[in-house]
């Protein structure tokens, strides 16, 4: 019944709607309008969202391990599973431990969201087609010490001494 009904979709699709056509021309169109990147600008509320990432893993953690009634639970089960019962008491240790994975995973969850945000950064080109970029004040520095410094004198220290004496 439900490959009848995917195939109907498809064909309406390619057929009534004209999907091939808004397919082609989407994948003609110039590409990288957007792109996703790891942040080169950190502020305060970027750290925030990682250390909240951080946070929501370690209580994902302590919501299983720290757990004491979901440590038993899981215990109950192992004997359980070992023993081939069927029993009340294994249907609610089997509750409780699904429970708390269930916790964990939703704190890991939204830690990923949460510290994706604070990790990577969507750019969208400029008015000219061109990818931001960032100025920083290190490279400006840099050159002003170049010029600074003095050049190493070349070859071995015998051919210089050398070239000294007889000059």
């Amino acid at each position: 019944g439900f490959l009848i009904v995917l195939l109907l979709m498809w064909l309406v699709w390619f057929k009534f709607i004209g999907g091939a056509s808004s397919t082609m021309k989407a994948s003609q169109e110039e590409k990288e309008q957007w792109r996703i990147v790891i942040r080169k600008r950190w502020e305060q509320k970027h750290i925030t969202f990682v250390g909240i990432m951080i946070l929501f893993f370690g209580i994902a953690w302590f919501w299983v391990n720290g757990n004491s009634a979901a440590m038993d639970a899981k215990n109950i089960i192992d004997f359980c599973a070992f023993s081939d019962l069927t029993t009340p008491n294994c249907y609610e240790a089997q509750n409780t431990w699904d429970n708390a994975i269930q916790g964990a995973w939703s704190f890991a969850v939204l830690g990923l969201v949460i510290g994706t945000i604070g990790f990577y950064d969507i750019e969208r080109k400029d008015s000219q087609g061109n990818w931001p970029e960032y100025a920083s004040a290190e490279p400006a520095h840099s050159e002003v010490e170049s010029t600074t410094k003095k050049e190493k004198p070349k070859g071995s220290w015998r051919n210089r001494s050398h070239s000294d004496e007889e000059e």
